[in-house]
């Protein structure tokens, strides 16, 4: 059997990364751009403050919904308002969820780039399954029962029997 020794006992160097501890940004005593709006409220979500974390959704959705008319205007498509209120929603929503699932998610220049990065997700990227969802369109479809009456007046043969 062989004797295993570590690379420590050996005096090579460890492979083994230590974790970066990231400081929380200072917090920005003049808010000019919704920027440095939402790194205040990332900075009081992260010193303790849950409320923010709500603060900065709002925050998040009407950022991306800025984006997203800037990209309709720029590219010249259409979207509907639902369905631009549903993208600001998954983007922000995104970012939000990075908090909640990673604790040491921390941004540290600019929330509004990452966002961006997010919008331009929700607007370009789709999967298979997004492509049959919009083929499928269910407010176009009958109900079964409603085909039998549609026969125009028109009896069948079964009928004068």
């Amino acid at each position: 059997m062989r004797n295993r020794q570590t690379k420590a006992e050996t005096g090579q160097p460890s492979t083994v990364k230590t974790p970066v501890v990231l400081s929380i940004p200072p917090y920005r005593e003049k808010e000019k751009t919704d920027n440095d709006r939402l790194m205040n409220l990332q900075y009081k979500y992260l010193t303790g403050d849950k409320k923010a974390l709500s603060d900065l959704y709002v925050l998040s959705c009407q950022v991306c919904t800025k984006f997203i008319m800037d990209q309709r205007r720029k590219k010249g498509f259409f979207l509907q308002d639902e369905d631009i209120e549903e993208k600001a929603h998954c983007a922000a929503l995104y970012l939000i969820t990075q908090y909640l699932i990673r604790p040491d998610f921390i941004r540290q220049s600019n929330i509004t780039a990452y966002l961006f990065m997010r919008v331009l997700h929700e607007l370009y990227y789709h999967t298979k399954i997004d492509e049959i969802v919009d083929f499928v369109d269910f407010s176009e479809r009958q109900d079964p029962e409603q085909d039998d009456d549609t026969d125009d007046g028109e009896e069948s043969a079964m009928d004068n029997e």
